[in-house]
Formats: C-alpha cells, structure tokens, sequence
C-alpha cells in the first residue's frame, strides 16, 4: 500500500470530527486511512490535548520544508566530517571540531 500524507482537507475533518466528538479509529474509518495514521497525527500536532487543523497544517509544512533542505550544504563541512570518520572519530568528536564548544559559552 502507498503511503500519502495527509492534506489539508483531511486535517481540517479531522479536527471537525474531534469536535463531535468522533474517535481516532472512527476518523481513520472516515478518511480511509490506518488508525495509526490518525494516532501519529494527534500525537505529533496536539497541544494539551487540543487539535488545530491550522496548527497541524503549519507544523507539517515547516517539518516538510526542514527534511528537504540539504542538511551539509557546505562542502568544507561535509570534507572535515569525511576525514573524522576516515581517521576513527566518533560524530561527538567531530562535531567539537566543527563547531568548539566555546562558542556556545
């Protein structure tokens, strides 16, 4: 089975359908979509127990924009992470290489 990510209209029924009140594994029903799903949604974009579709939409997007960003765009960066592992560095070790933990005294 493929998987899809939600979109907006599913958020905005899910939030519509907590607010009969409907549960997750009936909202899942609704929406053709695993429970889980509905769970990992409510579990990731409530807050104290309350669902804001636009919060959930707003949350999803800034996660979506962060994963497709390239994480070493600085090719100096990605060179001094190569060579650390090359020469048995652990990521802790590199990492005070690359950025001293002066810096954030």
């Amino acid at each position: 089975m493929a998987h899809h990510h939600l979109t907006r209209y599913d958020r905005i029924q899910i939030g519509a359908l907590l607010q009969v009140p409907v549960s997750p594994i009936e909202i899942a029903k609704r929406l053709g979509r695993p429970k889980s799903t509905i769970y990992r949604e409510l579990e990731r974009n409530s807050y104290e127990g309350f669902y804001f579709y636009e919060t959930a939409q707003l949350l999803y997007e800034i996660r979506k924009s962060n994963a497709s960003q390239d994480r070493c765009a600085d090719e100096e960066v990605d060179e001094m992470i190569e060579l650390g592992l090359r020469h048995g560095m652990s990521p802790a070790q590199i990492s005070c290489i690359i950025i001293p933990p002066h810096i954030f005294n």
